[in-house]
């Protein structure tokens, strides 16, 4: 699309020029919403990058995501859209109508133009400003990964007067559709500042207590992390269920009902955090009528937000997961962990299995000690299968459907269908691997997550 031409629609006036009562309330409305808009665009950006569609041959440092509210009337209410920063308001305009397939007589005499707002003062932008100057207008600001409206304006009319009622309806709209994308959106929030808390730990001294063994390490972070997310998830949805590493460590129950459940690992690769080793992870899985709906892995030393909501695909700080489709197990890379257990018969089982995965031959084995990252390097492609035995609920409920929305497969190790409360997985890039490495593996007889005796 063409660039406009520098003051094309300077026949409507800037309103900063206007010394009007109406311009001063404006003004004042933004600066009180703007920090509330900050914290809701940062929170929303990741999920913009996601579904968001716009020039493609815009360099992604130059990507500014918006959800875009459209007219009233109009039968899409909004559309997540990416424009480049240096484009002029007009032509973020005119491609957005494109976009969304709105008329446009912007370029003609007409007593109406199309016009893009500022989401709470409801002021209309002059269209001759660039993007990037209200990025970065500390009294007019706009966020990268928030909200702006598209609406229909008389030429003497500078301001939507009810910027509420675009929102509202959306709000409520999506709720119907899809009611845990609220709760997915919150967890995030969530895992970050959880991921804050554990890297902020990382630089003082560890406390390091034991739980089933002498190397089933828990700390004082593991604690307070869980009580952090549970706390706050209660407070917002108090009818939900909740299963927790430490809280099952402490003695409550893990019984998975229909009802909704989030299960919850806050630091997943505790031995690796007592070492200081870079892979810890934050893993939230969220479980409704016994089945995964959406899951968060945030490996917080690597700034890696991984997310998956269920037929909505997964991602990695925004950027669309594929598993690697790899079907050759001789050309496969896996990945598994020792464990915790040190059981003389179960560790010679464990060194066993992996001796007959080797000599098929496969490429290799690695582990990074998590087996929620473990899981995830399967969904990037970047490891063709996991497997392992003796590992809990809330090590695969977040990351499990993350390989599942990557088009991977999850097997439990005899081959047949995943349990989740089971404690063994494969997760695998393709279905003829995981049936192969289900055929190689001697099982190690477990508990289950559910037993109750």
């Amino acid at each position: 699309m063409a660039e406009l031409e520098l003051g094309r629609h300077c026949d409507v006036p800037d309103c900063r020029q206007l010394e009007s009562k109406k311009c001063e309330e404006a003004k004042s409305k933004k600066r009180k919403g703007a920090k509330n808009s900050e914290t809701a665009a940062k929170v929303a950006l990741m999920k913009l990058k996601m579904h968001a569609c716009g020039d493609n041959s815009v360099p992604q440092t130059e990507r500014i995501y918006f959800q875009v509210f459209l007219p009233k009337g109009n039968k899409e209410k909004s559309k997540p859209m990416f424009f480049c920063s240096k484009w002029s308001i007009g032509k973020v305009v005119d491609f957005a109508a494109s976009l969304a397939s709105l008329k446009n007589d912007n370029n003609k005499s007409t007593s109406q133009k199309l016009r893009l707002c500022h989401a709470v003062s409801g002021e209309a932008l002059p269209f001759e400003h660039t993007l990037e100057t209200w990025l970065s207008d500390k009294d007019y600001p706009l966020y990268n990964g928030g909200n702006i409206i598209l609406e229909y304006l008389d030429n003497d009319v500078l301001f939507i007067e009810d910027t509420e009622s675009y929102f509202s309806y959306l709000l409520t709209s999506e709720k119907m559709a899809d009611p845990w994308q609220e709760c997915m959106d919150y967890a995030v929030g969530l895992a970050r500042k959880a991921g804050e808390i554990i890297r902020g730990a990382l630089k003082e001294e560890i406390s390091v207590m034991t739980k089933s063994s002498p190397v089933d390490l828990v700390t004082e972070t593991d604690q307070k992390v869980e009580n952090f997310i549970i706390s706050l998830i209660k407070e917002k949805y108090p009818s939900h269920s909740f299963i927790g590493e430490e809280s099952v460590a402490a003695g409550e129950g893990s019984i998975l009902t229909d009802n909704p459940t989030w299960i919850i690992d806050p630091i997943d690769g505790t031995t690796n955090f007592v070492h200081r080793f870079p892979f810890v992870a934050v893993s939230v899985g969220f479980v409704v009528n016994k089945k995964m709906e959406f899951g968060i892995v945030y490996s917080c030393v690597e700034d890696k937000m991984y997310t998956a909501r269920k037929g909505k695909g997964a991602f990695c700080n925004g950027q669309k997961l594929k598993v690697s489709g790899q079907e050759d197990i001789t050309k496969s890379l896996l990945v598994t962990e020792l464990g915790s257990n040190r059981d003389p018969e179960t560790i010679k089982i464990i060194l066993s299995n992996m001796e007959r995965l080797l000599s098929i031959p496969i490429h290799g084995i690695r582990a990074v000690g998590t087996a929620a990252v473990n899981m995830c390097l399967v969904a990037t492609g970047g490891a063709d299968a996991y497997y392992e035995m003796g590992i809990h609920c809330w090590d695969m409920a977040g990351a499990g459907i993350i390989v599942a929305e990557a088009g991977g497969v999850l097997l439990d190790v005899t081959g047949g269908p995943f349990d989740l409360m089971s404690r063994r997985i494969i997760a695998a890039s393709s279905q003829a691997i995981g049936e192969r490495i289900a055929k190689a593996l001697q099982i190690i007889p477990l508990r289950r997550d559910d037993a109750t005796n």
